[in-house]
């Protein structure tokens, strides 16, 4: 079995039975969520430990304010600096 799909397994797996698939439209919906998280937000093994598409670097001059971002449905969290 393939990582994306290990990993698409694994998060589904996670939010057990309170995440139920309708029908083929939701299903579809749900992964396309997945696969924006997994491209954009989830760190990969490369050796850089990077996104597919790169992400800046947020140090403590970008703000002193952490937020936190819901992905794939509350699935899972990316956390993000703001300015204050």
């Amino acid at each position: 079995m393939g990582t994306y799909v290990m990993s698409v397994t694994q998060s589904i797996e996670v939010a057990g039975p309170c995440r139920l698939v309708l029908n083929e439209a939701h299903a579809r919906r749900l992964l396309r969520e997945y696969q924006r998280y997994y491209n954009a937000s989830r760190t990969h093994l490369s050796p850089g430990k990077d996104t597919p598409e790169r992400r800046e670097v947020q140090g403590p001059e970008r703000g002193a304010r952490v937020i936190e971002l819901r992905e794939v449905f509350g699935l899972h969290r990316r956390y993000e600096r703001r300015a204050a």
